[in-house]
């Protein structure tokens, strides 16, 4: 086993006994990939109760808090150990997965062209969306995707919340059509056919609001349990040991400890392990060791997440040709992906690329160079949801809000945005209340600061 290049998880055609080790032990902040899956340790017995329920249901609906795993276990659980232990029984599995995002039917077609070929074949992309028109029955349809009465597909809707979204901004009639696809599956329980859907817990109750989905949920859902703290200890010290390196058991003690038992414990869990094993790597020629004193050093998993990204930034302006501006470009960005709901909770907000380059006021080429050093593997602070060359159009988004919440000057940034929303409604209001009355008038002090504050923003036209 030798470290490799990440491949795509996508459906896979080799021998699937044949496995490289992926570029290095931990992901970080990105969700696990399908050939992450040699190094997926802690979650073996959940995977298999999943799978069970998975084969014998045909559909489920997983769920759990955010950053609790969901993602992580479909990609590099489930589905890798689908495709190589069932082939032992005589059936062949094939896994492809999707995100609703701002076109859930042609993103599930995308998904199902991708079983055949891949990249997918555009005119069958275009045939399986006529197919997804049928709503209830495209399932009778869909079993055309099978090679033979032994062939197992699985179909992975992931952040199924997504539609939810999609659905308020509106389009309510498309996502009402992809929910009944979905449900038309669930019902037929066409043979060979298999669909996990993840999404949050919270948006649970989001699904009586869409027709027919709430039977489905509730026959088919599966709350994802916690790791306990065995599990976790193993996620972090085995993916060690096949990289010739050792995590002592007091250093994944101390990294559970302070990654906290919230939403953001397994990201930081991650972000941190991947951070150490990096910086162990610098020092040691062969085998290596993180040692409590080393982690203790370097500040706990919050701020070694924390501080990664004010490097990362750093290291941006530095090698940047706009110097001047690169800083207030990338605050701009981030600035744009992130967003307060109703709770007063920063969430992420994906934008594409064209958005943000408008937004950032940098050309197009300007912004992905800038992207490029956050998104790569290493820092997985963003991601950018297609593949390269980019279209405007392709979506970034945030890795994972654990990054908003722990990074501070992240939080910094958003604070501030909020600041200057309620600042501009303000204006806004008094600019209504003047055209009503054209005595209602700044005074000289109000308007030098607000004006002072207005230059400071030096806003873009988007």
């Amino acid at each position: 086993m030798t470290p490799a290049t990440p491949a795509m998880a996508y459906p896979i055609e080799a021998d699937v006994f044949d496995f490289d080790l992926p570029a290095q032990p931990y992901p970080g902040l990105r969700p696990f990939e399908k050939s992450d899956w040699p190094i997926f340790f802690g979650r073996e017995l959940i995977t298999g109760a999943v799978i069970d329920r998975l084969v014998a249901k045909q559909f489920m609906a997983l769920h759990g808090d955010s950053g609790c795993g969901k993602s992580s276990l479909v990609r590099a659980g489930v589905m890798p150990r689908l495709e190589r232990e069932h082939e032992r029984g005589g059936a062949t599995w094939r896994t492809t997965s999707m995100l609703p995002r701002n076109a859930p039917l042609r993103n599930l077609a995308v998904a199902l062209a991708e079983l055949e070929h891949f990249p997918a074949d555009m005119a069958r992309v275009v045939e399986l969306r006529r197919v997804l028109n049928l709503g209830t029955k495209a399932a009778e349809h869909l079993s055309t995707i099978r090679r033979n009465e032994r062939d197992h597909i699985c179909i992975l809707v992931d952040q199924f919340e997504e539609v939810f979204q999609f659905a308020r901004n509106g389009g309510g009639d498309e996502a009402q059509l992809f929910v009944d696809v979905l449900v038309g599956l669930q019902r037929a329980m066409v043979p060979g056919l298999h669909v996990i859907l993840t999404l949050r817990s919270e948006f649970i109750g989001a699904s009586a609001h869409l027709d027919s989905l709430v039977d489905t949920i509730n026959d088919t859902q599966f709350l994802l349990p916690r790791m306990d703290h065995t599990s976790l200890v193993r996620a972090i010290r085995e993916p060690a040991r096949l990289f010739d390196g050792q995590i002592t058991r007091e250093v994944a003690d101390a990294i559970i400890a302070d990654s906290g038992l919230g939403q953001d414990q397994l990201p930081l869990m991650q972000h941190a392990t991947m951070l150490l094993y990096g910086r162990a790597r610098k020092k040691a020629n062969a085998t290596w060791t993180i040692d409590l004193a080393a982690y203790r050093s370097a500040g706990g998993a919050a701020r070694l997440l924390s501080t990664h990204a004010d490097e990362v930034v750093a290291q941006i302006e530095a090698a940047s040709e706009i110097r001047a501006g690169t800083r207030r470009a990338i605050e701009r960005v981030f600035k744009a992906l992130t967003d307060i709901n109703a709770e007063g909770i920063a969430i992420r907000r994906p934008q594409s690329i064209k958005a943000l380059s408008d937004v950032a006021g940098v050309p197009t080429e300007t912004l992905l160079a800038l992207l490029e050093p956050l998104c790569k593997e290493g820092a997985s602070f963003l991601m950018i949801l297609g593949h390269a060359p980019y279209a405007a159009d392709e979506l970034v988004d945030i890795s994972h809000e654990a990054l908003i919440r722990n990074w501070a000057t992240l939080k910094e940034w958003t604070e501030t945005e909020a600041e200057d929303g309620r600042r501009y409604q303000r204006l806004l209001l008094l600019a209504e209340e003047f055209e009503g009355d054209r005595q209602t008038v700044l005074g000289p002090a109000e308007y030098r600061q607000r004006r002072s504050w207005w230059d400071g923003l030096a806003p873009t036209p988007a």
